[in-house]
């Protein structure tokens, strides 16, 4: 069973829609409902209901991998704006930042015999 593209991007944007009014009110709250993995679930879930299941665990597999050059975003946004930085030029240092990371991640766990591109 397929479902269209249009119900998919509704339900997963009402999870995202959700967490951005949940954080206006409680930024804990916010924090918490946005840690949990929900692109990765809702991903699962739609792969389980259009009878792709023996893909999730090619999936997952490199997910925890990925997590690792994105911490800094999380770390350092905060810090860079305390500090008085713009959002955008921020976000801009952080996800290249990220990239580089990613990209000498992927460099070291070929060592290891781990591709993940």
């Amino acid at each position: 069973m397929s479902l269209p593209w249009w119900i998919k991007l509704l339900l997963t944007g009402a999870i995202v829609t959700g967490a951005t009014e949940l954080a206006k009110t409680s930024g804990r709250l916010g924090a918490f409902v946005m840690v949990l993995p929900w692109m990765t679930l809702t991903t699962i879930v739609w792969l389980r209901v259009e009878g792709y299941q023996d893909k999730i665990p090619d999936l997952l597999r490199p997910t925890l991998w990925y997590i690792i050059p994105s911490l800094p975003i999380f770390i350092g946004l905060p810090w860079l704006m305390d500090k008085g930085y713009n959002l955008w030029i921020s976000l801009g240092f952080l996800a290249f930042l990220g990239t580089l990371l990613f990209v000498v991640e992927v460099w070291i766990l070929k060592f290891f015999g781990v591709e993940l591109l």
